[in-house]
């Protein structure tokens, strides 16, 4: 009877010691994982503006004058009137034929002068606005602009002016916030002898109707381009103090470790990494990395 019952107490102790190890088996494969996205670095420059002041200004103005002496009896356009080549824009009548306007029969003989556009355009100045305005012959009665010969006239540092060569590429930034992509194109012969700027035209690739006299900023990127590794800002880590910088990367489908990174020229969104040399195939963490340590376990999220 001992001898059963020292039999059920090793079963059961083998059993419990199973159990045990199964338990502990189970706690060793099972991890937290933390959910994450990923990114990859890109092969690019970081650019470094320049920034210089300039003024819109429209160079192509057609001003348009009366042929003739007498009065305008009509007018089809008004300030901002988008006109086209061979549109009529006014109709002049003579003084004789003006003060004879309201016998029909004797008007019979008498024509309006046709004011036509000679350009195509935007009507920037209207000095003529409604019928029955005396008019000089030679006297102006509108100007015409084209919006797509708009013009900054920039203000850059003599010591720039290789930068601001024709032919260069930089950026008109607008009160707004908005950006055009522009070229320099002539080196004016005048300093501004206040600030001892050099004046440089600048035209603008765009065909959004922008104001004349309106106050921008000239980007010059001085970036020599040399190809950089670049990451989105969101993948680097940082200490307390910003003098440690470190990405995680991924080594598997389900792991991701701590690589410490040298940064370089950044901008709002992205960095250049200075070192180490990554992979255009390396997987880092773009979100969800806050806080991990090295060597963690990962899940992937689309």
């Amino acid at each position: 009877m001992r001898f059963a019952s020292f039999i059920y107490l090793v079963t059961g102790l083998l059993l419990l010691n199973s159990c045990t190890d199964t338990e502990t088996a189970n706690e060793t494969t099972t991890h937290s994982k933390a959910q994450v996205k990923i990114s990859t670095i890109r092969k690019g420059s970081i650019a470094d503006y320049l920034v210089f002041s300039g003024k819109t200004i429209y160079l192509d103005k057609t001003n348009l004058k009366s042929p003739i002496t007498g009065y305008v009896s009509k007018v089809n356009v008004k300030p901002g009137s988008h006109v086209k080549k061979g549109d009529v824009l006014f109709e002049i009548m003579t003084q004789e034929a003006y003060m004879l306007k309201s016998n029909d029969s004797l008007m019979k003989n008498f024509k309006p002068v046709i004011v036509y556009s000679p350009v195509s355009g935007i009507i920037n100045q209207l000095d003529v606005v409604k019928n029955s305005v005396f008019v000089d012959k030679n006297m102006r009665i509108c100007s015409i602009v084209d919006v797509n010969d708009l013009q900054v006239k920039a203000e850059v540092p003599y010591e720039y002016r290789k930068l601001a060569a024709p032919g260069k590429k930089c950026i008109i930034l607008l009160p707004d916030s908005s950006e055009y992509n522009a070229v320099f194109y002539n080196i004016l012969p005048e300093m501004n002898p206040t600030s001892q700027t050099m004046k440089v035209l600048v035209k603008i690739q765009s065909q959004t109707l922008i104001p004349e006299n309106m106050i921008v900023q000239v980007l010059i990127d001085k970036n020599d381009k040399t190809e950089k590794q670049i990451l989105s800002k969101s993948c680097i880590m940082t200490d307390e103090l910003m003098k440690e910088f470190w990405i995680m990367k991924l080594i598997n489908d389900t792991t991701a470790v701590k690589v410490p990174v040298k940064i370089g020229r950044q901008n709002h969104n992205e960095a250049e990494i200075l070192f180490p040399v990554l992979s255009k195939d390396d997987r880092i963490i773009s979100q969800g990395a806050y806080g991990l340590e090295d060597t963690s376990y990962i899940d992937i999220i689309k």
